[in-house]
């Protein structure tokens, strides 16, 4: 797959495996430069990723949105949110339109990250970004939550980076 170059609408581009840019930056500078910014450096967007983690291992339920009962994609990102005191709703669709959209480029730790055409046509999965090109979701049945790397992932490979779709940074909105 060496030299296979796909390009997504939000200024991403795979070249080879595990090399991607966006705006003419690597994914791994781009994110200095964010960081340098300060933008990253929030204590809530550290709780929000640190509330996440607590949360691996935790059941894939359609529909979930407490521990209890397993978690779907945006159950787990609306949970993981609420308990930080912010209201992100469960809908993907209405917690996208929460707060601006970030592009990939400009990603940072505790943004929620959206997808489309996983399940089905469209905006059709979520999860929190946590850095260096990961992030963590409710994946599916008998996976569960879990850390999951955009590219060279142990079990997804490369499947998550062709279906981003964007980003947005609800623990900034809040504030």
């Amino acid at each position: 797959m060496k030299g296979l170059v796909v390009s997504l609408s939000v200024a991403l581009t795979i070249v080879g495996a595990g090399t991607f840019v966006g705006h003419g930056r690597t994914a791994a500078a781009a994110h200095e430069v964010v960081a340098g910014g300060g933008t990253c450096q929030s204590a809530k967007a550290r709780a929000i990723v640190g509330t996440a983690k607590m949360y691996l291992g935790a059941p894939y339920n359609a529909g979930g949105t407490e521990p209890s009962m397993g978690f779907s994609s945006m159950g787990f990102v609306s949970f993981v949110y609420r308990s930080n005191g912010i209201a992100l709703p469960v809908s993907l669709k209405r917690a996208l339109r929460y707060a601006h959209r970030v592009g990939f480029s400009m990603l940072c730790p505790g943004d929620v990250m959206y997808f489309q055409n996983t399940l089905h046509a469209g905006l059709s999965h979520a999860g929190i970004y946590i850095g260096q090109g990961e992030f963590i979701h409710a994946e599916w049945y008998d996976v569960g939550v879990r850390i999951t790397s955009l590219f060279n992932d142990s079990k997804d490979g490369d499947y998550w980076a062709p279906h981003f779709l964007t980003a947005n940074r609800p623990w900034n909105h809040a504030s």
